[in-house]
């Protein structure tokens, strides 16, 4: 027997009281619309996404559950400290220590809340669930003992578990990092300037604040990665996005590979390689590149474009690109495509640990 099981045996053998959520915490709504979002805000923003947004103000700073009205409806976060919401966001918070325990009832959330929030949804051309729905969700209450002996189990296993797997991806990524170092260190083949060997596109660039976006399925770009998708696009093909400025790590400079339709704002520049220089050989070359060296100072390090067309590219013949770039994309999906290598054993994990949380969650209803 389990100390878990020891402790339902002694201290809840016949059951445990069920409650109402909005009797276990205050719950309140997020009083902003998505324009207030700022692309370097100090703060996190929680949307009603799977990702979030940053700010710079914040309205809670405390512990809080964070559950989504509508879009991700009912998928619920956890946080702790400075942050604001979304005017469609329930912010949890004020919880009875008595009675419950923070993560335990986010694990209990996380169980089954956003099957049941699609069940009691209000239809609308984006449905979502009201305030009162939500505080009505059943909760479980076993006595707290029972609570952070099922928060350990939990937690270590979405923690240690997936944390090692992670490491084994990280180091499986630096393997890839030094393969691909070895394969770009090309002697004895003409170099030219990045401007001579590239189109730019930067003149086709258009910035549009977030209130100010019509919604689509166009992704829209910024300095490190998609920060919307929007109707319309300012470019349609095959190219490389390189930050002008806003890259989260300048030892590691960020380089985006796009192709098909998408809009980029004016914080990257917009290249493709001319007829002798493979796109793909090129995205993995950039990745090499120290860019410090040709970055401007201040309070936000800029590539301007004149800086950026004096890189050196190394050219050799079209076939031996594409070999490089093949062998380059195959190593990277064993470490990037979650399809496929560790990144398919981490979702396998996260299955698993639905399935065991399911059935530590489950409690018998004192009758």
């Amino acid at each position: 027997m389990s100390k878990l099981d020891e402790l339902i045996a002694e201290l809840c053998p016949d059951g445990v009281e069920y409650r109402e959520l909005g009797k276990l915490c205050k719950i309140e709504t997020g009083k902003l619309n998505a324009n207030k979002a700022k692309d370097e805000g100090e703060f996190v923003f929680f949307t009603c996404g799977l990702t979030d947004k940053r700010i710079d103000f914040f309205e809670w700073d405390t512990e809080a559950l964070l559950i989504s009205g509508n879009g991700y409806l009912g998928y619920t976060k956890h946080h702790i400290g400075k942050f604001n919401a979304y005017q469609r966001t329930y912010v949890l918070t004020s919880f009875d220590e008595n009675l419950v325990l923070v993560r335990f009832l986010y694990h209990v959330l996380k169980n089954g809340f956003e099957q049941w929030a699609n069940k009691h949804q209000k239809k609308a051309s984006v449905p979502y669930i009201v305030l009162n729905t939500v505080a009505s969700y059943s909760i479980p209450l076993p006595p707290l003992p029972v609570q952070q002996a099922v928060v350990e189990i939990l937690d270590k296993f979405t923690t240690e578990l997936e944390a090692g797997l992670k490491a084994e991806l990280e180091a499986r990524k630096k393997q890839y990092e030094f393969y691909r170092s070895s394969l770009m260190k090309i002697n004895g083949v003409e170099h030219r300037t990045l401007g001579a060997c590239c189109n730019i596109e930067d003149n086709k660039r258009k910035p549009v604040k977030a209130g100010k976006r019509q919604a689509g399925d166009i992704p829209y770009y910024g300095a490190n990665n998609i920060q919307d998708y929007v109707s319309g696009f300012t470019h349609e093909g095959e190219y490389l996005l390189i930050a002008e400025d806003g890259s989260r790590s300048l030892e590691n400079y960020s380089i985006q590979y796009v192709n098909g339709k998408f809009w980029a704002n004016n914080h990257v520049h917009v290249i493709n390689g001319k007829e002798e220089l493979d796109n793909r050989f090129l995205f993995h070359y950039l990745q090499t590149v120290n860019f410090i060296p040709f970055l401007k100072g201040g309070t936000r390090a800029k590539l301007n474009q004149n800086a950026m067309l004096k890189i050196p590219i190394p050219i050799p013949p079209l076939e031996e690109q594409k070999r490089i770039a093949e062998l380059l994309d195959k190593f990277d999906a064993l470490t990037a495509d979650i399809a496929q290598g560790l990144p398919a054993e981490i979702t396998a994990r996260r299955k698993q640990y639905e399935y065991y949380r399911n059935k530590l969650l489950t409690f018998k209803e004192i009758a």
